[in-house]
C-alpha cells in the first residue's frame, strides 16, 4: 500500500492509499469540529480527485441513519451521491447514531458488517470488496409493454391525492407506486427471440447486432437492385462482418487447440467438433416414422408445414377480437412527416439543460430504480402527461458549490407577442446586462444590473444557515453598493409575515427600510410562513402576485415594474393651515393617556 496523499483541512484528516483496484478514502472528523461547510467542500475536492472504483470510510460524526435529525445529514448525503458513493449501511455505531460510515463507488459486489464491541464506544465496522466483477446473467424473458393503454390510465387517472401530500419524499413514493402499478397491468412476459442468443461461443452481442444490421441491408438491396451506392454499402458492409466473425472463429478454435494440448481424448473432441464429426448422426428417415405407414407421415408434416400460417393468423384474430376486413379497414396512410398537434413545452432551469436531457434520453435504456422506463417519458412527452418544475425539482443531481453565476451571459426579452417559440420571436431584448457574484456570507447572492438602470438582488438562504446576524451584514453590504431603482427577491427562509414570530424578522425589516426599501406582499408563500420575498426601492409602479403551486413546497411568486415613471396629476387646491391655532392646541392637548403606551409603535400610532 503506498499513500501518496495525507491532507489536514480546518474540519477533517484524510488519508487516501492507493490500491491496484480502487482508492479507499479514510476519513476522522472530531465531534469537536462544527463547520460542516468547510468538511463538505474539502470532501468534495477529494472525491474529485478520485477516479473509477473508490470508498470512502470512517468516523465522520455525521448521523445518516433513516430517521436522522442532523441538520446536514441531506446535504452530506446528496454531495456522496451526485459523485456516485452509495451507503453500504445505516445501521447504528455508536448508540442509536449512525457516525461510522462506509460509502462504495464501484459495480464490484461488496459486504458490510457491524459488530458489536463492549469495550469502546464505537462498533466495528468490517466490508469486504470483490476483486473480479461478477458476470450477471442475462435474462431471456423479456416484458412488453402496452405504451398506448398506459398512457390512456394515466390521463385517466386521480392525481387528487397524490397533491395533498405535504412531503416531497412521500409524494414521489406515492407516484412511483401508482405508475408501477399501471406498468404491471399493461405489461406482458415474453421470451427472448432465438436470434439474439449466442448459440456459438465465438459470437458476441454485438456481431449479432451485426449480423442483424447486415441482413436489413441484403433485403434493402434486393428490393432496390438499381441504387448503385446501396448495393456497394451492403457489399462492403457483408464482406467486413464475415471476415470478422470468420476471424473470431479461427481464434476461438485454435484457443482450443492449444488449450487441450497433452490431453489425447480431449483433443479428439475438439477436432470431431470443429470439424462436425458425430458419432450420433440423426437420420432423415425419422419422420417417416411418426404414424403407422411412411405415406402417412408424410402427409402428417405436409399438413403441418401448410396450415401453420393459417392457425397463426386465426390466433391472432381471436386475440384481438376482429376480423380481417376490420383490421384492414383500421389502416390509415400517415406521412412520415407528420406533425402532431399537441405539443410539449419545458421551462429549463439553465439554458435548454433540461430539454436536451429528455431529448437525450435513449429508447433502449434500462430503467432506474422507481422502473419508469425512458420509453414513458418519451411518449408521454409528445401527450402532454409530461410537466416539470424546474425551480424545485430533487430529481437533477447537483454538486454542492459555491457557484452561483451562471456560465453563460443572460439574454433577457421583452417578449409581447402570442408565440411560444422564443427562438424566432422579434420582440426587444435588452442589450446591457451585467452580471455580478459579491461576496456573501450565509446565502447565495446574484446582482443582475439591466442597461444601467435597474438592478436586481436575487438571494437564497437556505433553512440551514442559522447566523441570521451575519446574514444582514452582508446584505447592508450589499444594499449600500447598490444605487438608483433596484429590487431583491428571492427564497430568504424569514417569516416576514404581520403577526410573525421569527425573532430577527423586525431586525431584517428595519434594515430594508432603512436602505428604502418597502415589501411587494406579505402573504404566505409556503405554508402559513412568508418566506418568499421582493422588496423594491423605486418611485416606478409595481405588482407582485403570489400563485398557489400544489407540485411543490413554496408557491410561485411574480412580479413586474414599470419602465418608465408614471407622471402623478398636480393637485391645484391649495391647502393653508393655520400654525398659530395648532401650536396652542397641541399645547393644551392632553398627552396623559400616550404615557401609559408601554408599546413604543402603539404609543407612535396614537400620537400621529
Amino acid at each position: 500500500m503506498d499513500c501518496n496523499q495525507i491532507t489536514q483541512d480546518l474540519d477533517d484528516i484524510c488519508l487516501v492509499p492507493n490500491f491496484q483496484l480502487e482508492t479507499p478514502t479514510q476519513c476522522l472528523r472530531s465531534p469537536s469540529y462544527g463547520n460542516v461547510s468547510v468538511f463538505l467542500d474539502s470532501l468534495e475536492r477529494t472525491m474529485a480527485a478520485c477516479h473509477g472504483d473508490c470508498c470512502i470510510t470512517g468516523d465522520i460524526n455525521i448521523d445518516i441513519k433513516t430517521d436522522s435529525i442532523h441538520p446536514r445529514a441531506d446535504d452530506y448525503l446528496n454531495l456522496l451521491a451526485h459523485y456516485g458513493f452509495a451507503p453500504g449501511f445505516t445501521c447504528p455505531t455508536r448508540g442509536p447514531n449512525c457516525l461510522d460510515h462506509f460509502f462504495l463507488k464501484s459495480r464490484l459486489v461488496s459486504t458490510a458488517i457491524v459488530c458489536r464491541a463492549g469495550i469502546t464506544d464505537h462498533d466495528t465496522v468490517l466490508f469486504s470488496v470483490d476483486k473480479v466483477l461478477t458476470p450477471i446473467p442475462s435474462d431471456k424473458n423479456l416484458k412488453k409493454v402496452d405504451y398506448d393503454g398506459l398512457l390512456t390510465d394515466l390521463q385517466e387517472a386521480d392525481w387528487a391525492e397524490l397533491y395533498k401530500h405535504t412531503d416531497i419524499n412521500t409524494a414521489t413514493d406515492e407516484f412511483t407506486k401508482i405508475v408501477n402499478l399501471l406498468i404491471s397491468k399493461h405489461s406482458k412476459a415474453s421470451k427472448q427471440r432465438k436470434r439474439f442468443d449466442c448459440i456459438t461461443p465465438w459470437m458476441s452481442p454485438g456481431l449479432l447486432k451485426c449480423v442483424e444490421r447486415r441482413d436489413i441491408l441484403h433485403l434493402d438491396a434486393r428490393k432496390n437492385p438499381n441504387d448503385t451506392d446501396l448495393v456497394i454499402k451492403y457489399k462492403s458492409y457483408r464482406n467486413t462482418c464475415n471476415n470478422i466473425i470468420q476471424n473470431r472463429k479461427n481464434d476461438y478454435e485454435r484457443n482450443e487447440i492449444i488449450n487441450s494440448r497433452g490431453d489425447s481424448k480431449k483433443t479428439w473432441q475438439t477436432l470431431k467438433r470443429i470439424c462436425g464429426i458425430s458419432t450420433k448422426q440423426s437420420l432423415n428417415t425419422d419422420l417417416t416414422k411418426i404414424e403407422s405407414s411412411p405415406l402417412k407421415s408424410l402427409n402428417s408434416v405436409n399438413h403441418y408445414f401448410c396450415t401453420v400460417g393459417e392457425n397463426l393468423a386465426n390466433e391472432i384474430l381471436k386475440t384481438v377480437e376482429k376480423t380481417e376486413i376490420q383490421l384492414a379497414n383500421n389502416i390509415k396512410k400517415v406521412p412520415l412527416l407528420h406533425a402532431s398537434c399537441e405539443s410539449f413545452f419545458l421551462l429549463p432551469t439553465d439554458e435548454t439543460e433540461i430539454i436536451q436531457i429528455i431529448s437525450s434520453l435513449k429508447k433502449k435504456s434500462s430503467s432506474g430504480h422507481d422502473n419508469i422506463n425512458n420509453i414513458i417519458l418519451i411518449k408521454a412527452k409528445y401527450m402532454n402527461l409530461l410537466t416539470l418544475n424546474a425551480a424545485k425539482t430533487n430529481l437533477i443531481p447537483f454538486s454542492i458549490s459555491k457557484r452561483t453565476k451562471p456560465s453563460h451571459p443572460l439574454h433577457l426579452v421583452v417578449h409581447k407577442c402570442p408565440r411560444i417559440n422564443l427562438e424566432n420571436c422579434g420582440c426587444p431584448s435588452l442589450k446591457q446586462i451585467n452580471i455580478s457574484e459579491p461576496p456573501f456570507h450565509e446565502a447565495n447572492c446574484l446582482i443582475i444590473d439591466i442597461e444601467n438602470s435597474f438592478t436586481i438582488i436575487a438571494l437564497y438562504r437556505s433553512p440551514s444557515y442559522g447566523n441570521v446576524s451575519v446574514f444582514l451584514d452582508s446584505l447592508e453590504r450589499t444594499m449600500a453598493a447598490c444605487h438608483g431603482d433596484c429590487c431583491i427577491t428571492g427564497d430568504i427562509n424569514i417569516d416576514i409575515k404581520t403577526d410573525s414570530i421569527h425573532p430577527r424578522a423586525d431586525d431584517y425589516l428595519n434594515l430594508l427600510a432603512h436602505y428604502g426599501f418597502a415589501p411587494g406582499f406579505t402573504c404566505p408563500t409556503r405554508g402559513p410562513n412568508c418566506l418568499d420575498h421582493f422588496f423594491l426601492k423605486s418611485r416606478l409602479v409595481s405588482t407582485a402576485i403570489v400563485c398557489r403551486a400544489g407540485i411543490t413546497d413554496h408557491d410561485t411568486v411574480l412580479f413586474s415594474v414599470d419602465k418608465v415613471l408614471t407622471p402623478i396629476p398636480s393637485d391645484k387646491n391649495l391647502k393653508k393651515v393655520d400654525y398659530d391655532g395648532l401650536l396652542t392646541d397641541l399645547q393644551e392637548a392632553d398627552w396623559a393617556e400616550l404615557y401609559k403606551h408601554t408599546d413604543i409603535n402603539t404609543a407612535t400610532d396614537e400620537f400621529t
